[in-house]
């Protein structure tokens, strides 16, 4: 149980709300098992992780007539973005009612927008979809740019400008504090970041989350560092620098994308892929690994910032018209990429996955 989770299901408790935590694939012994579930025992509110109602609605994973979900009030996504589709698929597919059914798009960040108070929902306010409508009740939540001024209509940061007793007091075996000051408050100081980029829409006010914006990436559930990559990248000889950054499509589907620049002498190739492949599945997991397609990439120079104090580019990286590789690591599938791009922020907030 994550940090989030616990904190969460504490702060129900506490409420006096009656818990029913499933662990594993809930539609492992059936279609329909989940909303067995959910039908027998009177389930209120739920909570979905963004890729089990992707698969919900992949693979027609549809209560039956016998779910009546007459006891269903409303519907809480998270883990990873939800797609905007995922509106669309429970109010269409799931329950039609003008009970509130209200999906709530969480990342990260919306640990602050949403999750520390009850009801999980508020019913007085409209649902527009891909949003989250609201911060929790007396939370100080701003978008930002990277002078830390808030900006509404485009990319900022998440962040908790002023301090609320929820936030986290320590870290376990962190007993000065450091880690904690390090991770949540070095890069606006004196203010909360989670490391979520983030949309204010300036007309509804609602909240769409973006995706990351330091040097984490998530996958199909999976969450790592960039630095798990290039701990595992930099065994490589004939590979001078790596990039590890996240790229979204249209339907906000993460992906982690692996650019290589080679040594001079050494060349790019189905072998190096291969090894790195199996580099990847030995010294982390299958997840992380999954499947890797490979070609040319050309990065052009972008902004002028360079690298920061670990040696690693940061998102928005200074490229000298190097010639890198790009390495896909996907889910499902291996492709061989080809792509010519001209700046890392066309990849990171591209709108569909160019192959």
């Amino acid at each position: 149980v994550g940090w989030v989770t616990w904190n969460m299901c504490c702060s129900l408790s506490f409420g006096g709300i009656s818990l029913l935590l499933y662990e594993g694939v809930p539609y492992f012994l059936s279609p329909t098992y989940f909303w067995d579930i959910v039908e027998k025992h009177k389930v209120t509110n739920l909570f979905l992780p963004a890729n089990v109602c992707d698969d919900l609605e992949k693979y027609g994973y549809l209560p039956r007539k016998e779910h009546t979900l007459k006891h269903l009030k409303n519907c809480t996504a998270g883990g990873s973005i939800v797609k905007p589709r995922a509106y669309d698929f429970f109010y269409n597919k799931i329950k039609k009612s003008s009970v509130l059914l209200a999906m709530e798009v969480y990342n990260n960040g919306n640990v602050v927008l949403n999750y520390w108070d009850v009801p999980l929902v508020d019913p007085t306010v409209p649902i527009y979809r891909g949003e989250t409508p609201i911060p929790t009740l007396g939370m100080d939540i701003q978008c930002v740019d990277e002078s830390g001024k808030p900006v509404e209509g485009e990319y900022g940061e998440l962040i908790i400008s002023t301090p609320s007793p929820v936030l986290l007091l320590g870290l376990w075996g962190d007993t000065d504090g450091t880690l904690r000051r390090k991770s949540y408050y070095s890069k606006y100081p004196g203010k909360f970041s989670i490391g979520d980029f983030a949309v204010v829409n300036p007309i509804t006010k609602g909240f769409v989350i973006c995706g990351r914006s330091d040097d984490t990436l998530k996958q199909r559930g999976t969450r790592f560092g960039s630095s798990d990559i290039y701990n595992v990248v930099v065994l490589f000889s004939e590979v001078c620098d790596s990039l590890c950054v996240s790229q979204y499509n249209k339907e906000l589907d993460e992906r982690a994308v692996l650019f290589l620049k080679m040594k001079e002498g050494h060349d790019f190739n189905d072998d190096l892929v291969r090894r790195i492949r199996q580099a990847i599945e030995k010294e982390l997991t299958l997840k992380h690994r999954n499947h890797i397609g490979a070609k040319s990439l050309t990065i052009e120079q972008h902004t002028t910032k360079k690298r920061n104090h670990s040696s690693k580019f940061i998102r928005r990286s200074h490229f000298r018209n190097d010639q890198y590789t790009a390495v896909i690591l996907r889910i499902h599938q291996c492709k061989i990429l080809r792509i010519t791009l001209s700046s890392v922020k066309k990849i990171y907030f591209s709108t569909s996955f160019q192959e």
